[in-house]
């Protein structure tokens, strides 16, 4: 990757395959610079491949097309995108004895502009994935439910209070809790809990398939006991190669999802040679076709307190570090996930300026 451009006064900035966006002054730009909308207010939006939902500067919530690029008032917030048609949630109220929002879900088509059909079984209820006929909701007391459409009927539920306790660091017993839904992979919705565990459900019957917490009883790393793929939620799903990748400090680890093995990789040479200290602990990174892209903390010998951050590029058949780019003391990450989209990698830092690197063709390279 080299270095291309920076763009200053840039408040937020999201991407994926199908481009990115990125706000400015209560205006929301594409890739080329171009204002696609420029009554954004704050830096709160959301899109998918067709469209994009905001608040505009009256608090108004919109909805614009980016193919025809119409733009009307909805009265709905979305959920989760479906083709031309979104489940989302309306008649929002927030309780202030009991910190908890209500709220009603439905099915919006996005064309007509109206409802068409209510979720009446899943009020208050979070809908997380849909496949197929199936939605898949996360609910205030921590249990994931399933639904068929159309009539949204109950057709299983799971309790994570099944999976059991863990111990802090005051070896008191907590009960786990999702972090983070990392998503559904061809039968199996994959989730995780805090603290240190990956959990597999199979999305026909709701029944637990798989959980992985422990590294194999065969890795072991030079100075350091390690036993936990903790932080679990710094994951994401390698859909080509149907494997589940995470970190943890200087811990490679990866769940190949059709034999369900767990593997661990010791990358400690590899950061010493680029004077690196740590992964940062995050909820995602970049995962294409040859790399991992995520961020990272420098080291300095000679200033042992002394971090920086820098992004890297592991390659994802060697596990070398193709590439690091290293930021300066005023350019401290503002968010540790990185923005790939069209060859190009986007990163925010804390004085709202935004950092452009783009593919080279070049041996060894990010593509």
């Amino acid at each position: 990757m080299k270095w291309i451009d920076k763009i200053k006064n840039v408040s937020s900035v999201k991407g994926n395959e199908n481009g990115l966006y990125y706000c400015s002054a209560n205006k929301l730009l594409n890739e080329n610079k171009d204002v696609i909308i420029d009554d954004l207010e704050c830096h709160s939006f959301w899109f998918d491949k067709n469209y994009i939902f905001y608040h505009d500067n009256d608090g108004n919530f919109r909805l614009y097309k980016i193919e025809n690029k119409s733009n009307k008032i909805v009265d709905f917030t979305p959920t989760l995108n479906n083709s031309n048609q979104v489940f989302a949630s309306y008649n929002h109220t927030f309780c202030t004895d009991t910190f908890k929002s209500s709220y009603k879900n439905a099915l919006y088509n996005l064309n007509s502009n109206e409802f068409i059909l209510e979720l009446k079984n899943i009020d208050n209820e979070r809908i997380i994935f849909n496949i197929e006929k199936i939605i898949i909701s996360f609910t205030f007391d921590f249990k994931f439910r399933a639904y068929t459409l159309p009539e949204a009927t109950p057709k299983w539920q799971f309790n994570i209070e099944t999976l059991g306790t863990w111990l802090n660091d005051k070896k008191e017993e907590k009960p786990y809790t999702v972090d983070k839904f990392i998503g559904v992979w061809q039968n199996q919705l994959l989730a995780s809990c805090f603290s240190g565990l990956i959990i597999s459900i199979d999305v026909n019957n709701g029944k637990l398939l798989h959980q992985w917490s422990a590294y194999p009883s065969s890795f072991t790393m030079s100075g350091y006991t390690v036993s936990k793929i903790n932080p679990s939620c710094c994951s994401m799903l390698d859909e080509q190669e149907n494997k589940l990748i995470g970190f943890n400090h200087f811990t490679l680890w990866k769940i190949d999802l059709q034999t369900a093995k767990l593997s661990a990789f010791d990358l400690q040479e590899q950061f010493k040679v680029q004077d690196l200290y740590s992964i940062h602990h995050i909820k995602g990174f970049v995962v294409n076709t040859t790399h991992y892209i995520i961020s990272a903390k420098t080291s300095f010998k000679e200033q042992l307190n002394r971090r920086l951050d820098c992004l890297i590029a592991i390659n994802k058949e060697t596990l070398a570090i193709d590439w690091k780019q290293q930021f300066k003391d005023n350019e401290a990450l503002k968010t540790d996930i990185p923005q790939y989209a069209n060859d190009k990698l986007y990163h925010l830092d804390w004085n709202n300026t935004l950092h452009i690197f783009e593919k080279e063709n070049i041996d060894n390279t990010i593509s």
